[in-house]
């Protein structure tokens, strides 16, 4: 494998690995990357999900608390 290859593979990480990283449920993260609130890439059958970008996901739905419900938080 490349360098760039090992580099990229070790920024994504497969929807298990998602769940165990933020200890939300299975389901959660695949919806997430299959409704595109974080960056991800279907390979096969399976999602590879940007680690970053659930790691932000994460930190902003804590960030917001119960306001995250809200509709009109426009």
């Amino acid at each position: 494998m490349t360098e760039g290859r090992k580099e990229l593979v070790g920024h994504f990480v497969s929807v298990p690995d998602g769940a165990e990283l933020t200890g939300y449920s299975v389901a959660l993260v695949r919806r997430l990357a299959q409704r595109g609130r974080v960056n991800a890439v279907k390979v096969g059958r399976e999602w590879l999900i940007d680690r970053a970008a659930l790691l932000e996901y994460k930190a902003e739905m804590q960030r917001l608390g119960p306001q995250k419900h809200d509709p009109t938080r426009g």
